[in-house]
């Protein structure tokens, strides 16, 4: 089951939030003071959003940050999955159901994408699955370093 943390929960999760963001992530740990501080600015104040997939035992087995950002150039909404990350294994149909509450979200926020960026290969191959397009790859070149 996927829900929708409230921004006065996220407090009680902090600690199970900065794992799975830190694991799922491409943040060097020299930026993780900014980066968690923001982090848990927008989600304090609705403007990122953390939801959790529990499981039976009503136990955090996934969570995904999300945020809604704006296309400057379209004028088009656009729901972002930021970090995805899963403590155990789980079967394409747990996804898809997940997916199904995303969509849902998005749908009824009339944004026109759900966007996400992974080097995860088999994060990249699950989205293809649910009917993700590939729009760009991203690549880095380390100046100096």
């Amino acid at each position: 089951m996927l829900i929708k943390l409230i921004p006065k929960q996220v407090p009680l999760f902090w600690d199970t939030i900065k794992y799975g963001c830190k694991s799922a992530d491409t943040v060097h740990q020299d930026n993780y003071l900014p980066y968690f501080n923001e982090l848990l600015h927008a989600l304090l104040s609705d403007k990122a959003q953390c939801f959790v997939r529990l499981d039976e035992s009503r136990v955090i087995v996934g969570l995904l940050v999300t945020r809604f950002i704006g296309n400057k150039i379209t004028g088009e909404k656009d729901f972002h999955l930021q970090s995805a990350y899963s403590f155990k294994s789980e079967p394409r149909d747990i996804w898809a159901k997940d997916f199904k509450v995303l969509l849902d979200v998005a749908s009824k926020a009339n944004c026109a994408n759900i966007t996400f960026e992974t080097s995860n290969q088999r994060l990249a191959e699950l989205c293809m699955n649910l009917g993700f397009k590939e729009v760009s790859r991203s690549y880095a070149y380390k100046v100096g370093g």
